[in-house]
């Protein structure tokens, strides 16, 4: 076992969270999915694996709620029957299954192209039989860990003051901004010469392509290994800050912000990128005409209208002042998106779905475990690593996450829809490339921000079967609404 810098910051970060509260935990939480590429220890052991930041910090999110004595049981009633979290154990408790009963039934019968760092092949996409590698430990290890986040961080929340809640509104808000500022750090260290500054956020044992051009351009992967990860993490964070501009929710940074992610998701180079903005805006323009038909409303609208005339108007401009520019773009879509397909890298990926489509078939769809299958597409992750039941039983957990009533108050309501639109755009990228079960610890506690809290839960007792704990619990939270009522209105709903 090999630590790091980053796993020292961490270990101290996590410290300084078990004896703070929701906010702050949530928040370290947070901020540490932008270290993408940041290990915080590597274990030569299992293959030069590296477990991440965000991932290690999850330790310090449960043994923060075990140490409560009220709190112990909290992971466990996230993770019951009628919550969400059901399905995404039952999903995980499957792959597992899968990993270690099933795919040894198969072993030797099967040609898959793996995950794993050990395996002998000389090419990262290169094909062998199925076998047990270390990549089964690893994503296991990465899976059982994204279930006790979500589990740990809804506990976490789960009896949070209004305050806090309103809080982590900001957390997001500064997320985003941290996002825009990585992006441009390795912009600007890249055409600098001084990439080295940042080396030590980069400590992962993954291939990275830092240095890759298309074009001229530099293929953005801010903290992340390469651009495509880079691109399914920024449309999280335009989901985000698209869904807060929407509500008003500090016009003043949420929209530039929103733009500048924007901008850096077209100017990355990466196929993942513009295909999931062309899928993005198709959904957003058939949101508004349905919010529009059915209860005519027109904010999805004018934001679509918005972006068309802000395209059209740059695009007018930059041909008649830099046309050249236009030029370079023009080659930029060609070589990433119309000769993709012809392309060795495009042969590959879409080699990489079609064998992991096959696996699901050679096992009569029941699978063959977590890690045990490189793919490209997120939904054919599911469908070779969980089979059919863990499939289904995942779509079940993003239904739960999505169907979950509103929040009661307005705090509440932007931040579940906020969160939410988040997840919809991390999904959404994954899906065009994704090459592991992982999607990564900001998913899971987006999912886990995104249900009521059990506060809005419980508001249908009555005060006469409230337990004295819960009496000055719900006494406090009507002192916050209170002072909330006093308060100015959100920015942009005066």
């Amino acid at each position: 076992m090999e630590p790091t810098l980053v796993g020292v910051l961490v270990i101290a970060l996590g410290f300084f969270a078990i004896f703070g509260d929701a906010y702050r935990t949530v928040t370290i939480a947070m901020l540490l999915t932008l270290l993408g590429s940041s290990a915080a220890v590597n274990l030569p052991a299992l293959g030069g694996a590296s477990v991440l930041a965000a991932p290690l910090f999850t330790g310090f999110v449960v043994l923060r709620l075990l140490l409560q004595r009220h709190r112990r049981f909290g992971l466990l009633s996230a993770l019951a029957p009628s919550s969400p979290g059901f399905w995404l154990l039952l999903a995980i408790a499957y792959g597992i299954f899968a990993a270690f009963i099933i795919a040894p039934l198969f072993y030797g019968d099967i040609w898959v192209y793996p995950i794993s760092r050990d395996s002998q092949s000389a090419s990262l996409f290169s094909i062998q039989q199925l076998e047990f590698s270390s990549g089964n430990i690893t994503q296991t290890v990465y899976a059982v860990g994204q279930v006790l986040l979500f589990a740990g961080v809804s506990t976490t929340v789960a009896n949070a003051s209004l305050r806090s809640r309103g809080k982590i509104l900001d957390t997001l808000v500064l997320l985003g901004f941290f996002h825009v500022l990585t992006s441009l750090l390795d912009l600007a260290t890249f055409h600098t010469g001084t990439s080295f500054l940042l080396d030590w956020l980069r400590s992962a044992n993954y291939i990275t392509w830092q240095a890759s051009t298309v074009a001229g351009l530099k293929r953005i992967s801010g903290l992340f290994p390469e651009a495509s990860m880079y691109s399914i993490y920024s449309m999280a964070i335009s989901g985000i800050l698209m869904s807060l501009y929407l509500h008003g929710y500090r016009l003043r940074i949420t929209r530039p912000l929103f733009i500048s992610t924007i901008c850096l998701l077209l100017i990355s180079t990466s196929s993942t990128a513009y295909i999931s903005i062309v899928v993005a805006l198709f959904l957003v323009i058939f949101a508004g005409i349905y919010k529009f038909l059915a209860r005519q409303e027109t904010t999805f609208l004018r934001l679509v209208f918005g972006i068309m005339l802000t395209l059209s108007f740059t695009y007018l401009t930059i041909d008649a002042f830099a046309p050249k520019v236009l030029d370079q773009v023009a080659m930029v879509i060609d070589e990433m998106l119309l000769s993709k397909m012809d392309s060795d890298s495009g042969a590959s990926r879409s080699r990489l779905n079609s064998s992991a489509f096959s696996n699901f078939l050679d096992t009569m769809g029941l699978g063959i475990g977590i890690g045990s299958v490189r793919t490209s597409s997120f939904v054919f992750t599911l469908l070779s690593n969980l089979g059919l039941l863990g499939t289904l039983a995942y779509a079940l957990f993003i239904r739960g996450i999505v169907v979950a009533p509103q929040g009661q108050t307005e705090a509440n309501v932007i931040l579940m829809r906020a969160c939410r639109f988040g997840m919809l755009g991390m999904l959404i990228g994954a899906s065009v490339s994704l090459h592991v079960f992982e999607l990564g610890s900001l998913f899971y506690i987006l999912a886990a921000l995104s249900l009521p809290q059990q506060s809005e839960r419980g508001l249908n007792r009555t005060a006469g079967n409230w337990t004295p704990a819960e009496r000055r619990r719900h006494m406090a939270q009507a002192r916050d609404l209170r002072a909330l009522a006093h308060r100015q209105p959100v920015e942009g709903k005066r």
